[in-house]
């Protein structure tokens, strides 16, 4: 793998664009109450440490960079290749949260709502990166 070859910036831009999806996917506009319902927890369980949000950061952009060098290992060309990639990969991200989901007892809505972040993230991430070569 040649880091060389890699858009630094569409990874970071990616990686920003997985944490603001995440922003409003988790708020009160879209699908937070609902989270808030499904896990069981009041809202102002939430309201202490910044660490998961300043964490979150970190993750998403790693996420974009593997999912780059995904891109680049397999030699996609275009939108199109790109964003089959992402796809084939957040399916694969969504199937281990089932996993977890399994053996946690979790509501099944619970599920669908995890992985259609994860899912909508990494199309948008897909298009950025295969986009932006």
């Amino acid at each position: 793998m040649d880091f060389s070859e890699l858009n630094w910036l569409a990874i970071l831009v990616s990686g920003l664009c997985y944490y603001a999806i995440g922003g409003l996917w988790y708020s009160p506009l879209l699908f937070g109450n609902a989270w808030i319902r499904l896990r069981k927890i009041n809202q102002w369980e939430m309201t202490g440490s910044m660490a998961p949000m300043i964490g979150a950061v970190f993750v998403n952009l790693g996420s974009a960079f593997i999912l780059a060098l995904l891109l680049q290992a397999t030699g996609v060309q275009g939108i199109a290749d790109g964003l089959q990639t992402a796809i084939l990969a957040g399916i694969t991200i969504s199937l281990a949260i089932g996993l977890n989901h399994l053996f946690e007892n979790a509501k099944f809505k619970l599920f669908l709502l995890t992985i259609g972040y994860h899912l909508l993230a990494y199309v948008a991430m897909g298009i950025i990166l295969s986009a932006w070569t």
